[in-house]
């Protein structure tokens, strides 16, 4: 039997002008390839299409896993941030207490240094006055010879001495007749004074201590300290 076209299915639906006939199975038949005819215009199936997933929880998702993504990647940064800067933050302030504590050993030695100059300048200023005791025969002896050799060989000399030290002195230059040994009250251990014609010298003990003394304390002037007697 071929299939009815739509216009032809509406003709036999017009009751007034249709012929009744009786249902049987033929016509029931007929009538199943009718239905699909008014489901909608011709050509169009009456099955419903599947409906697609709802986008809206996978963008969820993905949006979700993307912050989450990013705010781990800016916490990592910001912890390796924050140690790097912990790390600066230390190494400037041991690099500080080095700097610190050289400073403060430079000048702990320096003050030492000075302390320690002070103690030799003055215990150089105590042992003068002994040893210039002790070397006052020495003394004399070595400023008579150095100056009279450079006086004319016939020239008669007088060498004051003090007091205690006139024996030995005059013994020691027995083999120079010219030189004549005088002791002389007032004078220190170390003194001397060697008069000829025209002419004298002196050797004060008191005066050689103290150029000893004054180059010591020229050399301690120029350390960071400053004087040793300051």
């Amino acid at each position: 039997m071929s299939r009815l076209t739509h216009g032809q299915a509406l003709h036999l639906l017009d009751l007034e002008e249709a012929e009744v006939v009786p249902w049987t199975e033929p016509a029931a038949e007929e009538a199943g390839r009718l239905v699909p005819l008014f489901a909608g215009p011709p050509g169009q199936a009456c099955v419903q299409a599947a409906m697609p997933p709802d986008p809206v929880p996978a963008l969820l998702e993905a949006a979700r896993q993307e912050g989450f993504s990013a705010g781990e990647a800016a916490g990592r940064m910001a912890a390796e941030t924050d140690r790097e800067a912990r790390a600066g933050a230390a190494m400037e302030a041991i690099g500080a207490a080095l700097a610190g504590a050289a400073a403060e050993a430079h000048a702990v030695l320096d003050a030492a240094a000075e302390a320690v100059a002070r103690m030799s300048v003055a215990a150089l200023s105590a042992a003068l006055p002994t040893l210039a005791a002790r070397l006052a025969e020495a003394e004399v002896v070595e400023f008579t010879a150095s100056l009279v050799p450079a006086l004319a060989p016939d020239l008669r000399v007088e060498l004051l001495v003090p007091e205690d030290l006139e024996p030995v002195i005059a013994e020691r230059f027995a083999a120079q007749p010219r030189i004549e040994v005088i002791g002389e009250p007032g004078l220190a251990p170390g003194d001397a004074t060697l008069r000829w014609r025209d002419g004298m010298a002196e050797r004060r003990a008191a005066l050689a201590r103290e150029a000893v003394l004054g180059t010591i304390e020229a050399f301690m002037a120029r350390l960071p300290g400053g004087r040793a007697g300051s």
